[in-house]
């Protein structure tokens, strides 16, 4: 599936930002790890075999594995074909770092746009994130894969931001074959690896590759990034800064909690909460203690309240400039299930996950026009993103099934939704049917994140 929202020229990228942003069917030209959406909203299923060998794809044409030729869309993207010339099944990683040259400039490839892997994943409603994407080839075998770009150049003078023409041939290699920078390789790489939405990448590559200070990129992108995605790339930057240009891997952004209690001191219940929430992930993101007074960046925060029968949640998230907390919502979890029994520790918070996802993300079945006779109605699964991260992957259900496996669920994967934006994913009647969403649709798990 391909994120439609990319850096054309200023004008193009703000008609497209104020717009629903519509995604369409990509199955035949996209990288398949993960796989492409628009057929794209599947049942979650396992992976490729691990018996296929993988490689590179600057490695693998040098080994002289697969052919290699990439050219420009025209659309802020760049075609790569990729022909294996082996005898054998191999696996090719679109790398990060990757650096696409022609006779407009310099471009870094961000990948096809590729988001998490299928299923409800792991524990309170998280996904599990996905590696680089990659496509499997047969022998003699060759697929067209469409690539998002960002600009190494800066903005021209006339502010648009140049893009390599429709037919263009492009050069590919290594961002350490262009420069010994190690803050531009290390943020190249990392937004490559983190899938991290194009508007968001130029924006820190902007201030990081061509040295423009934040007051001279809000000029120039005013018009087409929202509060929130600023925060995002100046985090990252700030980031970079504290660790001295070396960012370590893993997510930098969190779900902030503190838990207190009106029950007797001593009660197990509050103990066994505290001992799940302590390390570990929720919608994706690391857990931590403490909320405090700002978020200090891009942030979730849950201030719970243990009493007798329910826990008061109280659901709060970063503002625009990721200065201070604002509120979401609050809820009250009942400890009881409808049989009377307590509730263990770790399904009271599941039921919090729950909640919250369905707080921070507005997800809808919208059918489209009246069909002409003949023709079968077409829809679109809409969702909103209302939180301050960036949404990688999700999990939906039907509205009248109890979602007990992950093999229940569908997986949406091959996008990464930007704070405070909407994307509309096409699905046919016959998919809806089949996955059983016609009734309505809910949110059961997904993959939340920064860069």
């Amino acid at each position: 599936m391909i994120n439609r929202l990319r850096p054309l020229s200023l004008l193009a990228v703000a008609i497209l930002m104020s717009s629903l942003l519509v995604i369409s069917p990509t199955n035949s030209l996209a990288w398949d790890d993960p796989a492409p959406v628009a057929a794209s909203v599947k049942p979650s299923s396992t992976a490729a075999p691990d018996d296929v060998p993988t490689y590179d794809l600057l490695d693998a044409a040098r080994q002289g594995l697969v052919a290699v030729s990439a050219e420009g869309s025209g659309d802020g993207r760049m075609t790569v074909s990729v022909k294996n010339r082996s005898k054998k099944q191999l696996r090719v990683i679109l790398p990060p770092g990757l650096i696409a040259s022609g006779t407009s400039g310099q471009f870094g490839g961000m990948g096809g746009g590729m988001g998490g892997m299928g299923g409800m994943g792991g524990g309170f409603r998280s996904m599990p994130a996905t590696g680089l994407p990659s496509t499997t080839l047969s022998p003699n075998q060759t697929r067209e894969l469409p690539t998002h770009l960002v600009s190494l150049n800066g903005p021209a003078k006339d502010g648009r931001i140049p893009m390599p023409a429709k037919g263009e041939p492009l050069t590919l290699g290594s961002i350490k074959e262009l420069t010994r920078d190690p803050w531009a390789t290390t943020a190249l790489a990392r937004l490559a690896l983190e899938k991290a939405p194009p508007a968001v990448s130029q924006l820190v590559l902007w201030h990081v590759v061509d040295g423009f200070d934040w007051e001279t990129i809000d000029g120039f992108s005013g018009s087409w990034i929202n509060g929130y995605e600023r925060t995002l790339a100046r985090s990252f930057v700030e980031a970079m800064h504290a660790a001295d240009g070396r960012l370590a891997p893993g997510d930098t952004g969190a779900v902030r909690w503190e838990l207190t209690s009106r029950r007797p001191a001593g009660d197990a219940l509050f103990a066994e909460l505290n001992r799940r929430l302590e390390g570990n992930i929720f919608l994706g993101l690391p857990l931590r203690k403490g909320v405090g007074r700002a978020p200090g960046g891009p942030a979730l925060a849950l201030r719970l309240r243990l009493d007798s029968e329910t826990m008061m949640v109280q659901v709060s998230a970063s503002d625009d400039r990721g200065a201070a907390w604002a509120p979401v919502s609050k809820m009250t979890i009942n400890l009881a299930g409808p049989d009377g029994q307590a509730l263990p520790a770790t399904e009271v918070l599941d039921r919090v996950a729950a909640g919250v996802l369905g707080r921070i993300l507005d997800v809808r079945l919208v059918p489209g026009p009246n069909p002409k006779r003949g023709e079968k109605r077409s829809y679109a699964i809409r969702i909103e993103n209302v939180s301050p991260l960036i949404l990688n992957a999700l999990s939906l259900s039907g509205t009248t099934r109890e979602v007990t496996s992950p093999s229940e669920t569908s997986r949406l994967s091959g996008f990464a939704l930007p704070p405070h934006r909407s994307v509309s994913l096409p699905v046919s009647g016959d998919a809806i049917d089949r996955l059983g969403l016609r009734k309505g649709l809910q949110p059961v798990a997904a993959d939340l994140g920064t860069l």
